[in-house]
């Protein structure tokens, strides 16, 4: 909930490179972004033309400040848009899916930073420039909506998958790049958070009424 009694969702970070972090925050009817400063001031806007479905925080062109990584859809061809733009609203890259994937998470793929989503029963890998990295097959992809990812230590990525409202399950899973999906489980209840242990080895998922907690060999 914001100062004003709304629910939108936000994310947090350092988008314009001053001392403090910023909110990113939507507006209403799917319409874009506002950025607000640590007083809530907005100080700048980012308007789409399709639908807003997701966002996220990547650091793509002016690292370690971050620009906004914009998921769309519908696009004109029924399929997704996404998009790279720093807060000011310039885009940075821009490419279409068809059809349209999962909502994305970011992670590191490697070196690169990387924007991950699920399309049918593959991973889809793009850097934050939306070179395609990699393309994994993952079965069962294809009925989950939303995806968080974290980077171990080792280097192997970790993901939850959620179901929509009608899809009360998880999936995580696990890939060792450059290919190898090497864990998989499907799990009752949907899951909203992941998050990676201090030391790098396990991580933990967040489930409706549990949390899960993992750790790598």
């Amino acid at each position: 909930m914001l100062d004003d009694g709304t629910f939108r969702r936000v994310v947090e970070g350092d988008v314009l490179g001053d001392e403090g972090a910023e909110r990113v925050v939507e507006v209403g009817g799917g319409a874009g972004l506002d950025v607000l400063d640590g007083s809530g001031h907005v100080v700048s806007r980012i308007r789409t033309s399709e639908y807003l479905t997701a966002f996220d925080l990547v650091e793509a062109t002016r690292a370690p400040k971050r620009d906004v990584v914009v998921y769309t859809y519908p696009n004109d061809s029924g399929g997704g848009t996404f998009a790279v733009v720093t807060p000011d609203g310039v885009e940075q890259a821009r490419w279409r899916e068809q059809p349209p994937p999962s909502h994305p998470a970011v992670g590191r793929w490697g070196e690169a930073v990387a924007v991950f989503y699920l399309q049918r029963d593959d991973l889809v890998v793009r850097s934050a420039h939306g070179d395609e990295l990699a393309r994994i097959a993952v079965p069962s992809g294809v009925v989950f909506q939303s995806l968080y990812a974290a980077t171990l230590a080792s280097g192997m990525v970790v993901f939850v998958a959620s179901g929509g409202g009608y899809m009360p399950y998880h999936m995580v899973f696990a890939i060792d790049p450059p290919s190898a999906l090497v864990y998989q489980l499907i799990a009752r209840e949907q899951a909203f958070a992941l998050e990676r242990d201090g030391d790098g080895r396990g991580f933990r998922v967040f489930a409706r009424s549990r949390i899960w907690r993992y750790r790598a060999p």
